[in-house]
């Protein structure tokens, strides 16, 4: 319900609060010393006036939502009492003498909320700025041949007919197949995975990845709004609109307290007007004091505060929350979507395990076999390649010359390593150069079973180890999952992978719900059902193929290495990519609920100790009634009593400790 400000950007309001601060505190100071001051009720007309009419527009809105809606927020409130303070002082400027205005009040009220709407403003999300951002990812601009010769045309005048080439590092524009060229892909930026994906002819290529090495030549198959990329844009654009927007808890608050507060003032109207007998402004003066009183605008400074103070403190452990409303859902958060690759797993292809064939007469050591397959990789573009020499770099061992080499898609890779015929790859390589691995079916079963892919080592015509390859867990997985099962939430694993890798990894970490294989708009309708059965429903996950899930989710968690899109539409972003840092947040939140909570009391005990004189009980007895100036103590003490509490987090030990 609570709108941006209807400027242009954060410069022009910070302009426009810097001259609604100067001009409010010279309409409070002349309140203020009104007995020294000629025709003071004129002048403060004359600059109030002008403060309500730049200024009310941010609160009109939550008066319209009342009358629309039949609901109530923090706008609502503090709109309905500039009304009334404005409209009841120019009365008692003009038409009654013995009147006290309420200029004063008025301004004192606008300056704080305008403060507030600053603040809040500073962190709004816009939502156009993701969409464009998932729009620039490709050029405008693609590459292709006509007439024998490359030239560049706009993408929307691409046809189905062209051929796209692509060079290295340059991202893919359009969904194709390859028709000429060998190269690799990297699809992290789609699925957050850092495998690189060999391409050649007849391979399928999608828009928004990157070429790596070689040059590729495509023919489009789905261009325009078809194409994955721009699915993918109208998927989250869906789930940012479609998205149900929570209200903050002051406003929940203020929809319980508004009928409240019109009550009492009208009661107390109603009772000096017909009991008492007293006359219809009198009465009127007084329904005007409870108004007033009770809408303290540190009320909305209460739950705000202890996000700001907490934010801040959160930051300096490389944890980055976007919203206040964010800390408010995460107190009602019942399920957590992990995504597997890249969170869960590390998302790169680790060596985990060098075997080596005992049974022959002279077994050849780890080191000579990661040599051996080294040498026979440095020629290759595989994605395994990078990881194997990433690897040999490590262990400082030297290449052995390699001739012969040949890239076999399917079966691996082989070659001429100093002389002597290297083989790398799967069991159908092996059986396609007369080499039987029957004697280790059993251990590359084992290895499977852990999630292991395995690949045969052969040399000079015999198998000399077996490689286990697996993107391995993190360590922290275990625990983050634990600590949020404590906590009673429910864990599901999600992947694109195949259901026998996902639930693997999902075994090793005890988590009983598994979503194998799911495709990009897939997870946001997963995420989708379990909300439409009441759950609140966080995701942590990484890559532009999660955005749709993100935007979905009532609460998007990213780990920090990732796209500046998926930080865009994220809530939550752990840059120290530390897992366990979920349930500390989670935990944290209540702590900072709790201390909104708080704030809401202390802004209500100061209107409240003030209510008896309100509402005009001791008039008769000591004939005081509440002026401006015990309004605006009550106002101030109540934003004092606010900022203090709130500051007590910087205090707080679980708070500050890194």
């Amino acid at each position: 319900m609570e709108k941006p400000y209807i400027k242009k950007n954060l410069y022009e309001i910070k302009q426009f609060v810097i001259f609604v601060i100067f001009l409010s505190a010279a309409i409070f100071i002349i309140a203020s010393l009104k007995s020294i001051i000629q025709n003071e009720g004129i002048i403060l007309f004359f600059l109030t006036t002008f403060l309500v009419f730049i200024s009310f527009p941010q609160f009109f809105l939550g008066i319209k939502y009342f009358f629309k809606d039949k609901t109530a927020n923090i706008d609502t409130l503090v709109g309905v009492v500039i009304l009334t303070t404005y409209f009841y002082s120019v009365v008692a400027v003009f038409f009654i003498v013995d009147f006290e205005n309420y200029f004063g009040t008025t301004a004192l009220i606008i300056l704080f909320m305008i403060l507030l709407k600053y603040i809040k403003s500073k962190a709004k999300v816009k939502k156009g700025k993701i969409i464009e951002k998932l729009k620039n990812v490709i050029s405008e601009k693609v590459r292709v041949i006509r007439e024998n010769q490359e030239i560049f045309i706009p993408r929307i005048a691409l046809k189905n007919i062209d051929t796209v080439v692509i060079y290295p590092n340059e991202i893919i524009p359009v969904d194709g197949i390859v028709i000429e060229g060998v190269s690799c892909v990297d699809e992290s930026l789609m699925s957050g995975e850092n495998f690189f994906k060999e391409k050649e002819f007849d391979d399928l290529v999608i828009s928004g990845t990157t070429n790596k090495y070689g040059v590729l030549k495509i023919r489009p198959t789905r261009i325009g709004d078809d194409s994955t990329l721009s699915q993918i844009i109208n998927l989250v654009r869906k789930s940012i609109e479609e998205k149900p927007a929570l209200q903050s808890f002051e406003s929940r608050f203020a929809v319980y307290i508004f009928p409240v507060i019109i009550v009492i003032s009208l009661l107390s109207f109603l009772l000096w007007f017909f009991s008492i007998e007293k006359s219809f402004l009198f009465s009127f003066a007084i329904l005007i004091s409870v108004l007033i009183l009770i809408c303290s605008p540190a009320l909305g400074f209460a739950a705000q505060l202890p996000f700001i103070i907490s934010s801040y403190l959160i930051k300096k452990r490389g944890i980055f929350i976007k919203d206040k409303r964010i800390i408010e859902t995460l107190n009602n958060l019942e399920t957590i979507i992990f995504t597997k690759t890249g969170v869960i797993t590390f998302g790169k292809p680790r060596v985990t395990e060098i075997i080596p064939n005992f049974n022959l007469q002279n077994p050849y050591s780890k080191r000579e076999i990661l040599q051996i397959i080294a040498s026979l990789e440095q020629k290759s573009m595989r994605p395994l390649a990078q990881t194997i020499l990433s690897l040999v770099r490590n262990e400082n061992i030297h290449f052995l010359e390699c001739k012969e080499f040949k890239s076999r898609r399917g079966f691996g890779v082989e070659g001429m390593v100093d002389n002597k015929k290297a083989l790398f790859g799967n069991q159908m390589l092996m059986k396609e150069h007369g080499l039987d691995c029957s004697n280790f079916n059993k251990k590359i079963e084992e290895l499977e079973m852990e999630t292991r892919t395995v690949v045969i080592v052969a040399y000079d015509n015999q198998i000399i180890g077996l490689i286990g390859i697996c993107d391995a867990l993190k360590e922290k997985a275990r625990k983050t999952i634990e600590d949020l099962k404590k906590m009673n939430q429910q864990i599901i694993l999600v992947s694109g992978d195949t259901y026998r890798a996902t639930r693997a990894v999902a075994t090793a970490l005890n988590i009983e719900n598994v979503l194998a294989q799911v495709l990009p708009d897939e997870k946001g309708e997963e995420i989708e059902k379990l909300q439409m059965s009441k759950k609140i429903v966080a995701l942590i996950g990484n890559g532009i193929s999660d955005a749709p899930a993100l935007a979905q989710a009532d609460v998007g968690i990213i780990l920090g290495k990732t796209s500046e899109i998926t930080k865009e539409i994220s809530d939550i972003i752990l840059f120290n990519n530390d897992l366990t840092e979920i349930p500390w947040v989670i935990k944290i939140s209540k702590k900072i609920l709790r201390k909104a909570k708080q704030n809401i009391f202390l802004a209500l005990f100061c209107s409240v100790l003030c209510l008896p004189i309100a509402t005009g009980l001791f008039y008769f007895s000591a004939g005081i009634l509440l002026t401006p100036l015990i309004i605006n103590i009550s106002i101030i003490l109540g934003m004092l009593l606010v900022i203090v509490n709130s500051c007590l987090l910087f205090f707080d030990k679980e708070l500050n400790k890194l």
